[in-house]
């Protein structure tokens, strides 16, 4: 019994070490196929995520604004200043003006094509990197998919799918294979003709057309763009200049910081310093509630003004310019505005910090930007040029519409000059 018993205890045990060895093979068998089916999991997943990955940057890539290109020419964030001039469209269908809409080649928040209009006063903006001369369908095809990306916007004109005729300067031009290879030359006045004509084609353009006049009519209006937004925000240059060069701007408008770095140097020295025109800052804060965070451009604003009470307000002015990030970087704050009223030696700094705290200047900026809707100015820098009062018949004050070159304010200053 002993014996049996014996052998009993060794077979089991032989089983249970056999059934032992069993289960730990089959362990490992299945631990090596986890680890295997867990390195496929891992591989799948991998694969899901770079496709996954690409297909966002191929998403972001084709919706950025490196990947907006019509005819060879970018949709950029920024204007460019290498090549940088302008024309003036006339559009008449069945002898009718047709509206060239403000807006043609800007994508809100996102790019601007190098041709593109600012206002719908049919000047084209040429802006670009390189010295290239557009053409008429070059602006036809971005105004078309500037039409297509916005509700409402005005589309290009048709006539009976016609060719339009099309006159330059006031002389018809050649365009038997295609209007669409015109070129569109600096400083020109185009018209764009389809069926029948009007009665008159205009042959030139007076840049600058503001829609009031320097009458006593508009005397109070005129008053109100010339008065400053704050006793410490006052114009720079001779009080008894003949002239005054209104800008009205936001601190976060890229157009803007490039007639601050390529234009007002040249502003200052050649015009205001010699006592041909005074220069006056207002607010237009177009970006609050497109750019981040909201009111953004506003609170810039009154941080310039806080500035202002302690005579800095023009330091404070071009330091919110030299340190302006791109559109859609976020950079205003109240932390950094405090930093940029150390940067100018703000005397007060805890004085400065009350009046930023408490938005003691927001109810100024509010002011402006309603003199801004009635004056009917949509985009910035928008520039009136207004003469001293009294001048001849016909001396009205002139708008420039964007970061128009040096020549464009000398040539307007001294032509209000010569009329006063």
């Amino acid at each position: 019994m002993t014996t049996k018993k014996k052998n009993s205890k060794q077979r089991d045990k032989d089983l249970n070490s056999e059934t032992a060895d069993s289960k730990k093979g089959r362990r490992s068998e299945a631990s090596h196929k986890g680890r295997n089916l867990a390195i496929i999991a891992g591989i799948i997943v991998a694969v899901i995520v770079v496709g996954a990955v690409a297909s966002l940057s191929v998403f972001k890539s084709s919706n950025s604004a490196e990947a907006l290109v019509i005819n060879g020419i970018p949709c950029d964030a920024q204007e460019h200043t290498v090549y940088h001039t302008h024309a003036h469209l006339d559009i008449f269908v069945n002898g009718q003006a047709y509206e060239v809409p403000a807006g043609i080649g800007i994508e809100p928040s996102k790019c601007l094509f190098w041709l593109h209009t600012h206002s719908a006063d049919g000047i084209l903006h040429m802006e670009s990197p390189e010295n290239r001369v557009m053409t008429l369908g070059d602006l036809v095809d971005i105004w078309q998919k500037t039409a297509l990306d916005v509700k409402g916007f005005q589309n290009v004109p048709s006539a009976n799918s016609q060719q339009p005729s099309i006159y330059v300067d006031g002389q018809k031009a050649d365009t038997a294979s295609n209007y669409r290879d015109s070129k569109i030359f600096p400083n020109t006045e185009i018209a764009m003709i389809y069926g029948s004509p009007p009665s008159k084609i205009p042959s030139s353009y007076v840049y600058g057309k503001t829609d009031f006049k320097a009458g006593d009519s508009n005397s109070d209006i005129i008053t109100s763009i010339l008065a400053p937004s704050t006793p410490g925000s006052g114009p720079l240059g001779d009080k008894n200049a003949p002239v005054t060069i209104v800008e009205f701007g936001d601190y976060q408008c890229n157009s803007c910081e490039i007639f601050h770095k390529e234009t007002k140097d040249a502003v200052m020295t050649k015009l205001v310093d010699t006592g041909k025109a005074k220069f006056l800052f207002k607010d237009f804060t177009l970006n609050d509630y497109i750019l981040q965070p909201i009111r953004g451009s506003t609170l810039a604003a009154e941080a310039a003004y806080c500035a202002g009470e302690q005579g800095k307000f023009w330091q404070y002015h071009n330091e919110l310019y030299d340190r302006q990030r791109p559109e859609g970087t976020v950079w205003v704050s109240e932390q950094v505005l405090k930093g940029f009223a150390s940067n100018v030696a703000v005397s007060d700094l805890d004085q400065f910090s009350s009046c930023l705290d408490s938005h003691k200047y927001q109810a100024t900026v509010d002011a402006n930007n309603r003199l801004v809707q009635s004056l009917g100015i949509n985009a910035t820098p928008t520039f009136i040029i207004i003469p001293a009062q009294g001048g001849s018949s016909g001396n009205n004050p002139v708008k420039l519409v964007g970061a128009y070159p040096y020549q464009a304010f000398e040539t307007v200053v001294n032509q209000l000059s010569a009329a006063s």
